[in-house]
This record gives structure tokens, C-alpha cells and sequence, in this order.
């Protein structure tokens, strides 16, 4: 089994916050950053910026709560907002 591989299982047996908006947007970054940064815990998080198509994993890892699926749904819109359990 590859690198590659044994990466794309690590990531589906774990929870995972996925983002999708525009990281351009300084403003918007900012909030966001602000947002995960209050909720510290163990989940990854993956951002997918909308205007260059690309996958980031931001060193920040946040906890479950309905806090900051409301904030950030709030902010970036429900279907930019994935927080997906096993």
C-alpha cells in the first residue's frame, strides 16, 4: 500500500470540518480563522477555496459543538459548512 493511499484512509476512519469559501478575502479569512481559533479541540480542517480550486489544511484543529456549526454556517452558508463524524 502507497503513501497515498494509507493518507486518503487516515482521513476517511476520522472526523473531519470541511470549509469552502474564498481565501482571498482577507476579511473573511480573518473571521473565519477567528471562529475555528475559538473552539480548539482535535478535528482537522479542510478549506477548499473557491477561486483557485484548491485544498487547504490549516494547522488549527477544532472540537465538535453546535457553536461553531452555527457560526460558521452563519457566516460562509450552510452548504460551506461539512462537519462530517464516524
Amino acid at each position: 500500500m502507497n503513501s497515498l493511499m494509507l493518507y486518503q484512509m487516515q482521513f476517511q476512519t476520522m472526523d473531519l470540518l470541511y470549509l469552502k469559501y474564498n481565501t482571498a478575502n482577507a476579511a473573511l479569512q480573518d473571521e473565519v480563522m477567528k471562529i475555528l481559533s475559538a473552539y480548539s479541540g482535535k478535528i482537522p480542517v479542510v478549506i477548499k477555496c473557491t477561486t483557485v480550486n484548491q485544498a487547504l489544511s490549516p494547522k488549527i484543529k477544532i472540537r465538535d459543538c453546535r457553536a461553531i456549526t452555527y457560526e460558521l454556517t452563519s457566516l460562509l452558508g450552510e452548504e460551506n459548512v461539512i462537519l462530517k463524524s464516524n
